[in-house]
């Protein structure tokens, strides 16, 4: 049976419209992988100079201080000395996300970290 233009026609329509629907289903992954890429580029390459400033030092405080000395206060100073004194309580930050990283927090941080001034 001979090949008719109306058979190459089809054929090349099926041809376009299976590419058109591969090239839908690879796009929003190469879009994803492309913002992906992006953005763990910039997390690396960013530097932090200061970890732990303004509203972070004092949400790791609350949590550094809910741990290790069972007080709720954003006072910073036990991060700083080897004393055990435990901090005066105060409620400057609502205790939801403290109390979250208070159950994740390690180690007492090194000085380095807390390069701060107070």
């Amino acid at each position: 049976m001979p090949v008719t233009q109306t058979d190459r026609a089809f054929a090349a329509d099926n041809l376009v419209s299976s590419n058109k629907r591969s090239l839908v289903a690879v796009s929003p992954l190469g879009i994803l992988g492309i913002a992906l890429t992006l953005r763990l580029i910039a997390f690396l390459d960013t530097p932090v100079a200061v970890p732990l400033r303004v509203d972070a030092l004092q949400y790791y405080s609350a949590a550094h201080n809910l741990r290790y000395h069972g007080v709720y206060s954003t006072f910073a100073a036990p991060l700083l000395s080897d004393a055990a004194v435990a901090p005066r309580p105060d409620a400057a930050r609502s205790p939801g996300y403290p109390l979250l990283l208070a159950a994740l927090i390690g180690p007492v941080p090194t000085q380095s970290v807390l390069d701060v001034s107070l």
